[in-house]
């Protein structure tokens, strides 16, 4: 049926309201698009996890079987030495490689620290003072990290709160953009527009249309649409082909320049060529000429040297 004025109005400002609802859906997707790039671009790692209590175990065992060494370097204990070092070398191994391998460093360690208990037994106070070196040594390997766990923890604590911040931005964007988005197809149901055309460039064609009194429903206003949509299709494919055509053209008054300049220098050779071959035959001439007189010169002056000696021998007479 045919659209009166009230309701061709009604429905240009329904249309009207329903583009405005796509251009805010639009721009807040792209605003959740920026800040889900930020969010992804500032999200921060967090950091090494503290220093676990068997750490502690290993650096004082590490430590332990290197002192024991140095004291068996320096009083010259060599069996121990080698003992204690095959122990700290099986140890280190055995982090990677099971328990196995650990049992047999403990073993190796505890026999050359007895080794060298016994062999430096009468000097009590040097393992007095190792065992005081010893102890300030692990309590500054557990003060340094229990450091580095504070200064972990901390930083932690302010990427966890950084991370956060963003989560809640993009977190925000994302329900206004929902909210936005619902509220587009709940005012598109309600106007009964078709959701496949759910697009800017379709809903200014369908109020251009509807202002200009060129359709009255939706099956007319899609109708025409689709009719646009195939014209501009055969003008981009027409402004394609014309845009090869011209393209070709160019190529084809390349090729054709070429082929007049090719036969100019072909004109040029062939007139240099004949040149060259007029001035070859005139070499020759002069050259066969100059040969001929030269010959009848020779055979002029032979026959007068024969002359001459014919008189001188009495052959002939003057």
């Amino acid at each position: 049926m045919t659209m009166d004025n009230n309701m061709r109005n009604n429905w240009i400002q329904n249309l009207s309201i329903l583009r405005e609802k796509i251009v805010n859906v639009i721009e807040k997707s792209r605003e959740q698009a920026k800040v889900l790039n930020n969010f992804r671009e500032e999200q921060q790692l967090i950091t090494a996890r503290s220093i676990p209590m068997a750490t502690y175990g290993r650096l004082a065992y590490i430590t332990l079987a290197i002192m024991f060494m140095v004291v068996a370097l320096f009083g010259g204990q060599w069996i121990p030495l080698l003992m204690i070092a095959a122990g700290l070398g099986s140890y280190i191994f055995s982090l990677f490689k099971g328990k196995a391998v650990k049992f047999i460093s403990y073993a190796l360690m505890v026999i050359g620290m007895v080794t060298l208990a016994f062999g430096m037994s009468r000097n009590i106070s040097t393992f007095i003072i190792l065992l005081i070196v010893y102890l300030l040594i692990v309590a500054a390997e557990i003060g340094i990290a229990a450091l580095i766990n504070v200064n972990r923890n901390k930083n932690n604590a302010n990427i966890r709160v950084h991370n956060s911040q963003n989560q809640i931005a993009y977190d925000q964007v994302a329900r206004e953009f929902a909210y936005l988005q619902d509220d587009l197809l709940q005012f598109a149901n309600a106007i009964n527009y078709p959701p496949d055309y759910m697009s800017i460039d379709a809903v200014d064609y369908f109020i251009n249309a509807v202002r200009n009194f060129r359709a009255d429903s939706y099956k007319e206003l899609i109708n025409l649409y689709i009719d646009e949509l195939r014209y501009r299709a055969q003008v981009e494919h027409w402004a394609v082909q014309e845009s090869e055509l011209a393209s070709i053209r160019n190529e084809m008054e390349i090729n054709n320049a070429l082929t007049r300049e090719n036969n100019a220098q072909l004109r040029r050779l062939n007139a240099l060529s004949v040149a060259s071959m007029i001035q070859n035959a005139a070499n020759t001439a002069i050259i066969t000429g100059a040969i001929n007189t030269n010959t009848n010169a020779v055979l002029g002056a032979k026959n007068a040297v024969n002359y001459q000696t014919d008189v001188m021998l009495g052959r002939r007479r003057y």
